[in-house]
């Protein structure tokens, strides 16, 4: 989309596979774990209650999911040294499980 967009406002787009590019992160601008976590949570009920019909075999798939997204963010939070991953996802369940997460119909 944006070698389109450089393409079309004229320039001349050129091929270098020898470039290299540094991406550092900044702390500062970034939410905490916890936080991440608990969106990602509410984005992942959001989705699947905006596209997904209401049935039995679609709502064990969600859990299924969210069961792995458990498996993986222990395994994230075991090698940052950080629990805001497993607690965040905590936090996002008990918030939907509750209805405080995204708007239900």
């Amino acid at each position: 989309d944006f070698s389109y967009r450089v393409f079309k406002r004229g320039y001349l787009l050129v091929q270098t596979p020898n470039a290299r590019i540094q991406h550092l992160q900044s702390s500062t601008e970034r939410m905490r774990a916890f936080e991440l976590q608990r969106m990602h949570v509410a984005n992942i009920f959001y989705l699947h209650q905006k596209n997904m019909p209401r049935t039995l075999k679609y709502r064990a798939a969600l859990w299924w999911a969210l069961l792995g997204t458990l498996v993986l963010d222990t395994g994230r939070a075991l090698r940052a040294r950080d629990a805001g991953y497993v607690a965040g996802l905590a936090a996002g369940l008990l918030d939907n499980v509750r209805g405080r997460g995204p708007s239900r119909e």
